[in-house]
């Protein structure tokens, strides 16, 4: 069966979120299942597409370029939520230290590669919090 030819990342209408516009193709959809948790993807019945949470941009095109000849997209490579340390760790950047440290903890453990998160958000995550920790002395 020839792989289908052409997948779109699009705008979403929704804040945080991609449409991923694609052919139907059950390995795509089992591969982003596994890699995308539920909490991060949506799939909308009215527009025929899925909804991926932007800060897993870059899962999503890895994923598309594995299942589909082209793919196009008309958004940046790197996403919204990933461009700060702060956004990173959903935290305003008047944020209490006791707070980061919190936030930290329980994003690890949420994100931790021996507990089914990303091994790339874990890092992510790694890095946001020295970048803050670094800025405010921690």
């Amino acid at each position: 069966m020839p792989r289908p030819r052409r997948a779109s990342v699009l705008k979403s209408n929704q804040d945080g979120w991609v449409r991923v516009v694609t052919p139907y193709n059950a390995n795509f959809v089992d591969a982003l299942k596994a890699d995308i948790s539920p909490s991060h993807r949506k799939w909308d019945p009215t527009n025929k597409c899925w909804l991926v949470y932007d800060a897993y941009l870059e899962e999503v095109l890895v994923i598309l370029k594995d299942h589909y000849d082209e793919v196009h997209t008309d958004l940046d490579a790197k996403p919204r939520y990933g461009d700060t340390p702060y956004k990173v760790m959903y935290l305003l950047p008047t944020a209490p230290d006791v707070l980061v440290k919190s936030a930290y903890r329980l994003l690890s453990m949420s994100v931790h590669p021996d507990r089914g998160g990303s091994e790339d958000m874990q890092v992510k995550l790694n890095l946001a919090y020295e970048d803050i920790a670094k800025e405010r002395g921690l």
